[in-house]
């Protein structure tokens, strides 16, 4: 794991035609830790901040901020289909991820099911681009993002994000 920013590194782990959305992401992820600063004290980073970062997980690249939770998210192995051994995802089986977050769980679900369907629902904007970005680096094409949070009833809501909570 490493920031992109400032590191050569990253280059070998994604395409040359994947670097200029990368690069695109970042001015986007610059321009969104300006605007949460001037917003409120909920939704800006900790004292530290954090920097959009690049790394391995399972095979895939993998786009997390750094010095927050998704670091321990990029750490683990396969915790999920390992944690429901009865249950053997077969190639053209639907699976629904919700609460995505970065997409760590529908890369892995994506890759067990390459004639099925992968639909990742994220409430958190923030994280859902970051579910969005994983998704294109690592050119899942059967892998469905959708920023949408589930309720008891439709229409508009406001997330809420406890202090130093990144939709994690």
């Amino acid at each position: 794991m490493f920031p992109i920013s400032g590191a050569t590194q990253y280059k070998k782990y994604i395409p040359k035609t994947v670097r200029k959305h990368v690069r695109a992401a970042r001015r986007y992820l610059r321009h969104l830790n300006k605007s949460l600063r001037n917003s409120t004290k909920a939704f800006r980073p900790d004292e530290s901040g954090y920097r959009l970062a690049i790394g391995e997980f399972g095979g895939f690249v993998v786009a997390y901020r750094a010095g927050t939770a998704d670091e321990e998210v990029v750490r683990r192995k396969d915790i999920f289909f390992s944690a429901v051994p009865e249950y053997t995802p077969e190639p053209d089986h639907v699976i629904i991820d919700v609460g995505a977050h970065i997409g760590t769980f529908s890369m892995l679900a994506g890759s067990k099911v390459p004639r099925g369907k992968v639909y990742a629902l994220e409430a958190s904007k923030e994280t859902f681009n970051y579910l969005t970005i994983n998704i294109a680096l690592n050119q899942l094409r059967n892998v469905q993002a959708t920023h949408v949070a589930l309720a008891g009833g439709q229409g508009r809501t406001v997330l809420y994000h406890d202090e130093g909570n990144w939709g994690h």
